[in-house]
C-alpha cells in the first residue's frame, strides 16, 4: 500500500504542478482535470526526452520533483485555485472516494496481462537501467513497440526503494477519469434532472468502473481506450458554437489526442475531428506557431526511440524504409511482427499467419462466425448509429454543433480503420461504446424527479452510486483482486509466474541471457537481459548490453 501510494501521489503532484505551469505559460485556462492530463503529457515527454540520453529511474525522478519544487515558486497562487476546485464540494468527493479507494484494493493485486509478463515489464526494467538501447527489438521484436507511456512508468516505478516496479499511473488516470465523471453527473442531475445527458455520462461511468481488470499492469492499451473515451465525450457534449473562447478546451484536448497516438500508434484516425476543428476554429499564427512547436516536442523524442529501439521510422512499417544503421531490424522479422498483429486480431490462434493475407472477403466471415450475436449486434448498431446520426443533422432533424459532426464523422473512420487493420473488440472498445452512446446527444429527454422529497439529487446521487460500487465489489471479489490486499502493507503483488516455470541461462559476447524454458515464451519480471528466444544471428554491437544489438545477416 505504502509503495503504490507513494507512486500515485508523486504523480498527482507533478501531474499538477506541470500542467498548471504550462497553462499559465501559454496563458490557456482548461478546467483542473485538463490541467492535469497537461500535466501527465508534460511529465511523459521530459521522462521520454532524458531516456535518450539517460536511465530513466528514481534518480531522474529527484531531478524532476526538485524542478518541481522551484516551478511552486512561480505558480502557488494557481495552485491553490485548482486544489481549491477539487475539494470545495463536499458531494462530489463523497461519491468519489469509494471507487478510488476499491481501485486501489485491486491496483494492489499482480499484473494480469499477458503481454505484461511477455514484454510490458521488461520493456520497463531497460527504460530503468540504460538509456535507449540501439536495436534492442532484435532481442525481442515486441521491444519495438515503443508505448510512450513506458518511460513515464519506469520514472515512477521506485523499484529502486521498494525492491520491484510500482504501477501506478493506470491507477492515477482511473482516479481522475471517475472524478471528472462523478462531477459531470452531478452537475447535470443537479440542473436538469435526469436527461439525455445524465444517462450519456452515467453509461460511461459505468464502463470506465467496470473496466478496470488490468488496472495493476503497465498495460498502454488500458490508458489508451479510457482517454479515446474521455475525449470523444468532451467533443460529444460540446454543444457550444466555436469561438475565440474555445481554444480554452480544444489546446489541451488536442495535445491529450496527440499524446495518445505516441501510447499507441493506430489511435492516428481520431486527429480527425481536430484537425477538421482547427479548419474551422481560425487560431492565430501566433498560436498555430507554439501548437507546432508542442506537438513536436511530443512526438519527436518519441520518433527518435523507435528510430534508435529498431532502426525504422514507426514500427513495424516496413513502408516507411529510410535508415540503414546497423542495428536495423530485419524486414522479415519486421514484416511478421506486422502480420501477427493483424492476424491475431483477425482469428486468434493457430490461423492468425493465414488471416494476416487473406482478403476482406475471406476473413470477415471467419471473423463473424466467431463472435457471439451480441457482438454482431454491437458492430452494426456502432456503424449504424453515427451514420444516422449524421444523417438526421443534414436534414436538419437533430440539431448538433460544429464540434459534434466532426467527431461522429471521425469516430466512424475510426471504426472503419480499427476494422479493417485489428478488429479485435479489445482495441476497439473505445470507439464501440462512443458510436454506441451518440444518439443520446440529440436524442433529448427530461425526467422531472422533484415531486417527492425521496428524488432530492443527493439522494438518488447517493443510490446510483451505491448500487454501481456493490455491482463492482461483488464482480471483482471473488477474482482474488481485494483477497489479501490488506496484507499488501508495503507494496503491490508482484507478477504471478507459473509453478514449474524455469528459464535456461546462455552466455553470448560475455554476457549471461536468459530464456524461458517449454512453451511459455514470458520472461516476467526477471533480471534483464531476458528474451523468448535467442537469435543465433543476434550479436552485440560493442560487447555491452548499452551499446546494443544487430543481426547478423547470412551471406
Amino acid at each position: 500500500m505504502l509503495a503504490l501510494a507513494t507512486s500515485a501521489g508523486i504523480l498527482l503532484y507533478l501531474f499538477l504542478v506541470f500542467g498548471v505551469f504550462f497553462s499559465k505559460v501559454f496563458r490557456i485556462k482548461p478546467d483542473p482535470v485538463n490541467q492535469l492530463f497537461l500535466g501527465l503529457v508534460a511529465v511523459n515527454s521530459i521522462s521520454t526526452i532524458a531516456s535518450l540520453i539517460v536511465p530513466v529511474n528514481i534518480k531522474l525522478l529527484a531531478v524532476i520533483l526538485l524542478t518541481s519544487i522551484f516551478l511552486l515558486l512561480f505558480i502557488r497562487k494557481e495552485i491553490k485555485a485548482v486544489m481549491k476546485s477539487f475539494i470545495q464540494d463536499r458531494t462530489i468527493l463523497f461519491l468519489f472516494f469509494p471507487f478510488i479507494i476499491y481501485a486501489f484494493l485491486i491496483s494492489l493485486g499482480p499484473p494480469r496481462n499477458y503481454d505484461s509478463g511477455l514484454y510490458h515489464i521488461q520493456t520497463i526494467k531497460w527504460i530503468e537501467s540504460y538509456p535507449v538501447v540501439p536495436g534492442l527489438a532484435n532481442l525481442h521484436s515486441r521491444f519495438g513497440f515503443n508505448s510512450n507511456v513506458f518511460t513515464l512508468f519506469s520514472l515512477t516505478s521506485l523499484s529502486d526503494l521498494f525492491g520491484q516496479e510500482v504501477f501506478a499511473v493506470n491507477f492515477v488516470i482511473f482516479s481522475l477519469l471517475i472524478y471528472y465523471f462523478v462531477k459531470r453527473l452531478h452537475s447535470t442531475f443537479l440542473r436538469s434532472s435526469i436527461n439525455n445527458l445524465f444517462l450519456f455520462n452515467l453509461l460511461i461511468f459505468i464502463s470506465i468502473i467496470t473496466g478496470t481488470r488490468f488496472i495493476s499492469s503497465p498495460d498502454p492499451d488500458y490508458i489508451v481506450i479510457n482517454l479515446i473515451i474521455y475525449i470523444l465525450s468532451r467533443l460529444f457534449e460540446s454543444e457550444e458554437p466555436l469561438n475565440e473562447a474555445s481554444i480554452d478546451w480544444f489546446f489541451p484536448l488536442l495535445i491529450v489526442t496527440i499524446y495518445t497516438i505516441t501510447v499507441k500508434f493506430t489511435v492516428l484516425p481520431l486527429i480527425l475531428a481536430f484537425l477538421i476543428i482547427y479548419i474551422r476554429l481560425h487560431i492565430p499564427f501566433k498560436k498555430t506557431i507554439i501548437l507546432a512547436g508542442l506537438i513536436s516536442v511530443i512526438i519527436l523524442p518519441w520518433i527518435l526511440r523507435y528510430i534508435i529501439l529498431t532502426g525504422w521510422f514507426i514500427y513495424p512499417l516496413s513502408s516507411i524504409d529510410l535508415f540503414n544503421f546497423d542495428w536495423k531490424v530485419p524486414c522479415t522479422i519486421l514484416e511478421n511482427e506486422r502480420l501477427s498483429i493483424i492476424g491475431w486480431a483477425r482469428i486468434p490462434g493457430e490461423g492468425w499467419s493465414k488471416a494476416a493475407v487473406m482478403g476482406i472477403q475471406e476473413w470477415v466471415p471467419i471473423w463473424w462466425n466467431n463472435h457471439t450475436t451480441i457482438d454482431h449486434l454491437k458492430l452494426i448498431a456502432s456503424f449504424f448509429f453515427p451514420v444516422l446520426t449524421l444523417a438526421l443533422s443534414f436534414f436538419r432533424k437533430a440539431k448538433l454543433q460544429f464540434v459534434q459532426i466532426s467527431a461522429l464523422f471521425t469516430v466512424i473512420v475510426c471504426l472503419a480503420y480499427w476494422f479493417i487493420m485489428a478488429p479485435d473488440f479489445r482495441f476497439g472498445s473505445g470507439y464501440v461504446l462512443m458510436a454506441l452512446l451518440c444518439p443520446l446527444i440529440y436524442l433529448k429527454f427530461f425526467v422531472n424527479t422533484t415531486w417527492s422529497p425521496l428524488f432530492k439529487p443527493e439522494y438518488v446521487m447517493n443510490i446510483i452510486v451505491l448500487l454501481i460500487l456493490l455491482n463492482f465489489i461483488i464482480r471483482n471479489t471473488g477474482k482474488g483482486f481485494v483477497s489479501g490486499s490488506v496484507h499488501r502493507l508495503l507494496k503491490p503483488q508482484e507478477i504471478e509466474i507459473p509453478e514449474g516455470h524455469s528459464f535456461t541461462t546462455y552466455e553470448k559476447g560475455g554476457i549471461k541471457f536468459s530464456v524461458p524454458d517449454g512453451t511459455n515464451d514470458q520472461c516476467f519480471d526477471i533480471c534483464i537481459p531476458c528474451t523468448p528466444y535467442l537469435n543465433g544471428n543476434l550479436e552485440l554491437r560493442n560487447n555491452s548490453l548499452e551499446g546494443g544489438f544487430r543481426v547478423r545477416l547470412k551471406e
